[in-house]
């Protein structure tokens, strides 16, 4: 679970993309064997520059983008939770093979928690505990009813 990899924001809500955080980062992400980062936000969500940027940077260090855009403080639509589902077997893959899943939304709290819960649940764990389980590392994670009830619906 993480922030978008390079974004500051200022006291006053302004934002900035700092390449060098981005790619520090992103070094992080690959040194715990990550191989595709899923980045959550929507495409109108921060400045046009920061999704390429940070496409740029992850392609720098063979790392993948996988777009699954999520309203903040939403939960996948139903036709986004559909293809979340499609794409179970390749997780499953994944992880079988050791792998790790990183996701980034724009805090690192709300859409990355729930789909970090979302990937417990599917291998196995009941969602309260998965749910119980990620807040124990990052106790902001899954920060709304509307996010909860779509884990608590994928038991």
């Amino acid at each position: 679970m993480s922030g978008f990899p390079g974004l500051e924001t200022a006291v006053d809500g302004s934002a900035a993309f700092m390449p060098d955080a981005c790619r520090e980062t992103l070094e992080g992400m690959r040194a715990l064997g990550v191989t595709d980062l899923h980045v959550l936000i929507e495409d109108d969500e921060l400045d046009e520059m920061f999704l390429p940027s940070l496409a740029e940077t992850a392609n720098s260090l063979g790392l993948g983008i996988v777009r699954f855009p999520i309203v903040d403080y939403g939960a996948p639509s139903d036709e986004a939770s559909v293809k979340w589902s499609e794409g179970a077997a390749s997780r499953e893959a994944a992880f079988a093979e050791g792998g790790t899943l990183a996701f980034a939304c724009q805090y690192g709290a709300g859409r990355s928690g729930m789909m970090a819960a979302c990937c417990l649940i599917e291998g196995g764990l009941a969602p309260r505990d998965a749910i119980a389980l990620v807040r124990g590392h990052f106790g902001e994670a899954i920060e709304s009813e509307a996010q909860e009830s779509w884990l608590l619906s994928r038991g």
